[in-house]
């Protein structure tokens, strides 16, 4: 951050396993997990630095690079120039609506932009309680 005043942009690729929970995979998710937390803590710390944080998708190996995980075969269908065509936009100013979130490379950029305000007022970009309504007193539980 001090070589460049807190300015320029920081592209987290990170990965949709930091929302999930799967045996074996423990160690994996926590640290993509704290990965966003970093990229979030960056994104209100610094506000001249542009944050992003990408999920590159379930990429296919080409020409031999890539890891390869049995499981994850049959939905290896994304291509590595995707996530490369994603981060490339990510340099333009027209992607500011979506700093600070978390997505994945596979959605539409286009309609992301279009709907950007309700993503950023919704916080549809950040992982968290779903309709959590936390608050002094608690959530505000239904009575049954």
């Amino acid at each position: 951050m001090r070589t460049n005043g807190g300015k320029g942009t920081f592209i987290n690729i990170s990965s949709l396993a930091a929302a999930l929970s799967i045996p074996g995979n423990s160690s994996y998710a926590v640290r993509k997990l704290a990965e966003l937390k970093l990229a979030e803590a960056l994104h209100i710390e610094h506000p001249n630095l542009r944050v992003f944080s990408i999920h590159p998708g379930v990429v296919e190996p080409e020409d031999g690079r890539g890891a390869v995980t049995d499981a994850f075969v049959p939905f290896a269908k994304d291509r590595q120039a995707l996530s490369a065509g994603v981060t490339l936009y990510l340099q333009k100013p027209e992607a500011d609506v979506l700093r600070g979130g978390f997505f994945s490379v596979n959605l539409s950029v286009d309609e992301m932009v279009e709907h950007g305000e309700d993503l950023k007022n919704g916080e549809l970009l950040k992982l968290g309680f779903v309709k959590g309504q936390l608050g002094p007193d608690s959530h505000p539980w239904k009575k049954v």
